[in-house]
């Protein structure tokens, strides 16, 4: 799974990410299998929020004398937890159905992974002490953020034999905060690179069943 959730949405995640062909609300279906909306049994608006509260620790240690005579004059071994608070993770999905019509529309909007950490500067633990420069062996305080939205306005057509088709193309919005960050400079203009992809849908309404 890495930084991206298994599922989005309260209801969609109770089915631990095993909701691909089970519309049980606009969230899912959206995120999921385009085609799925059309199985909705009507228009729906759905307003979603779960929270994430990590729990991490960074331990390290650094023998006496690792980086030459003296430095650093004694073992040191340390361990410390961050301070994250609870990330909100929002999720907005909207559906028009006409009844009349095989047409059924879709905007979504979800926060579909992220991660960080906040780990305060520490004179014990080594990866955290200043860095050489400023007398110590580490990176000193360590910070990250990231952050990933989706959105995807959806169309799916429903043929009278059951068929349904969709097509949805997304759009990712995403931000990255790490500090220190040496494996690069820092981006000189300031600007957010940006690209597009797409996904299509297709599946066979069984009535009284689910979507295949």
């Amino acid at each position: 799974m890495g930084h991206v959730l298994d599922a989005v949405g309260p209801i969609n995640q109770s089915m631990g990410g095993a909701g691909t062909a089970l519309p049980l609300d606009s969230i899912g279906a959206l995120q999921w299998n385009p085609a799925s909306i059309a199985g909705l049994p009507k228009s729906e608006l759905s307003i979603a929020f779960m929270g994430f509260a990590p729990e991490t620790n960074l331990s390290s240690r650094v023998n006496a004398g690792a980086f030459g005579p003296g430095t650093p004059a004694a073992t040191m071994s340390g361990s410390t937890g961050s301070d994250s608070d609870i990330s909100p993770i929002p999720s907005f999905a909207i559906v028009h159905r006409n009844c009349d019509s095989n047409w059924t529309y879709g905007l979504g909007g979800f926060a579909i992974g992220g991660f960080g950490v906040d780990f305060p500067g520490s004179a014990d633990n080594p990866i955290l002490t200043p860095q050489p420069a400023n007398g110590g062996v580490g990176f000193g305080p360590i910070y990250s953020e990231f952050q990933l939205m989706q959105f995807c306005p959806t169309v799916a057509y429903r043929f009278d034999s059951g068929l349904a088709i969709g097509f949805s193309p997304t759009f990712n919005w995403s931000t990255l905060s790490i500090s220190p960050f040496s494996a690069t400079t820092p981006n000189a203009n300031g600007t957010y690179p940006s690209g597009g992809s797409g996904r299509c849908g297709l599946g066979h309404w069984i009535p009284d069943r689910c979507l295949l």
